[in-house]
């Protein structure tokens, strides 16, 4: 199915629909692809808003929906039979300031949502407050915590740490420390998105460390921090010294 034409041609018509604006790559569409979902906002009128969030016949072909969730308080996520995924919210114009979009392009404005999403465009990228060095101790600090957790048979927190916490903290010292490859490709509202475009050679390393069971994915990624980071700060060695005093020397 067309959705965009369909939604756009039901919000037209749809008294209790203020406008219609799309994100992420249905709003740039260069890079929307077979893989893509459907990202957009729905602004209607005050009263409209909690009711459509809880009766989709407003959307295209809602008969062939397979399932939903509803995710936040104004968001939900909605597959259809063929696989066709949104994820979208539901505002009132006042509550679209809440809101936060990166790419975006208004489909429908019949109430001033064109200048008050402009007014949410998130033009920079979330500036973490800690230094370099505060980033590889805090790398380190995981990795030791993780690999405790794991060896006392925690192996799901401790995944977390390894496949999550301490790979964000890589991921935001080397956009904060190395120039992008392709800073065009960046998304401002989530670190982890495209980071491997923009840094193919450390991504890859982190995708492959991860792979791994989690006390050996661990070792590894205080591998990768030590080899990206190990001529910018001797926090490094240091941590991966505590490392095996700790749990001795990994082979």
């Amino acid at each position: 199915m067309d959705f965009k034409a369909e939604l756009r041609a039901n919000s037209e018509t749809d008294s209790r629909i203020l406008g219609l604006v799309w994100a992420g790559s249905a709003a740039e569409t260069s890079r929307f692809d077979e893989y893509s979902d459907f990202d957009f906002f729905l602004i209607t009128v005050d009263d409209a808003a909690e009711p459509m969030r809880q009766d989709l016949s407003w959307l295209p072909q809602h008969h062939n929906i397979a399932y939903w969730a509803r995710e936040t308080a104004h968001g939900l996520k909605v597959v259809y039979l063929d696989g066709t995924i949104l994820e979208f919210a539901v505002f009132t114009l006042d509550e679209l300031s809440a809101a936060k979009v990166n790419h975006y392009a208004v489909d429908y404005d019949a109430a001033d949502v064109t200048a008050r999403t402009e007014a949410i465009h998130a033009s920079g990228e979330y500036s973490s407050h800690e230094s370099l060095d505060d980033h590889l101790a805090i790398i380190y600090t995981l990795l030791l915590i993780a690999i405790g957790r794991a060896r006392r048979g925690e192996k799901l927190i401790a995944g977390q740490f390894v496949r999550s916490y301490a790979p964000l903290h890589i991921i935001r010292a080397v956009k904060k420390n190395f120039p992008s490859q392709a800073p065009e490709k960046r998304d401002v509202l989530d670190a982890w998105r495209r980071f491997e475009w923009e840094y193919p050679e450390i991504g890859a390393a982190l995708n492959e460390a991860v792979a791994h069971d989690v006390e050996a994915a661990a070792w590894k990624i205080a591998e990768v921090t030590e080899d990206v980071f190990g001529k910018l700060s001797d926090v490094p060695a240091k941590g991966m010294q505590s490392l095996r005093d700790r749990f001795g020397k990994h082979s």
